[in-house]
């Protein structure tokens, strides 16, 4: 097949009298910045040219770094997550206790109020319901003024 044939195909030894010069090119340019397809040139290249190997060398240290650098990335994502998942975990029984400590005191608290009406309707001194049930005084006085106005 000649190149003739095809005005843009190139036999072998146009391409490399093309791209050679553009391959050595390469070398002088930051390893930062060279895409996939440099990378792979550079590749190609290396058992020829000892400065290519050293680029290799140095372009695959930086991808085996870059390699890690993501690896601790997504460790600390998953750690990151974790620990939100406990923390949120911890809300929760946070939460579950303190409603069931509010629902007991309430119990308490409304245990202690229908205790007293008991004891004001059986005549025990305001003082004592007080003492007994850890109400208020103040509230044990409204109490007594409810059961006498029948509320």
């Amino acid at each position: 097949m000649s190149s003739r044939a095809f005005p843009f195909f190139l036999d072998f030894s146009d391409f490399f009298s093309f791209a050679l010069p553009k391959i050595k090119e390469l070398f002088d340019k930051p390893v930062a910045e060279l895409s996939e397809i440099e990378f792979w040139s550079i590749l190609i290249m290396a058992e020829e040219n000892k400065k290519a190997r050293l680029l290799l060398n140095k372009l695959t240290r930086m991808q085996e770094e870059m390699d890690m650098a993501q690896a601790l990335l997504n460790q600390m994502s998953r750690d990151q997550q974790e620990w939100e998942n406990q923390i949120g975990y911890e809300r929760f029984v946070h939460d579950c206790i303190s409603r069931e400590k509010y629902a007991f005191m309430q119990g308490e608290k409304q245990a202690s109020i229908t205790n007293a009406k008991k004891m004001l309707t059986d005549c025990v001194p305001e003082e004592q319901v007080a003492k007994w049930t850890s109400l208020p005084l103040e509230q044990v006085l409204a109490l007594k003024e409810k059961l006498k106005t029948g509320s």
